[in-house]
């Protein structure tokens, strides 16, 4: 099945995040949140699946496409 190992604002620039997921690498680009935080990007460029990040704190939820949401907490 499908893995998602990784988001983390570390990229090489600001306001850019990067998710792994099956080994590929989408980057994510940091978008206005009123509270929290909220990232969003396609995979495969333009014509791909959009992605989603929001949360605050540990929390987040990640959406991918048309798929439901998936609940994620932060593991230190």
């Amino acid at each position: 099945g499908e893995d998602t190992d990784l988001f983390g604002t570390e990229a090489p620039r600001a306001g850019v995040a990067a998710l792994v997921r099956d080994g590929r690498t989408t980057e994510l680009t940091q978008q206005p949140s009123g509270s929290g935080f909220r990232y969003a990007g396609r995979t495969g460029g333009a014509a791909g699946d959009s992605i989603t990040v929001t949360g605050k704190g540990d929390d987040l939820t990640l959406t991918l496409g048309r798929a439901a949401a998936v609940q994620c907490r932060a593991t230190r």
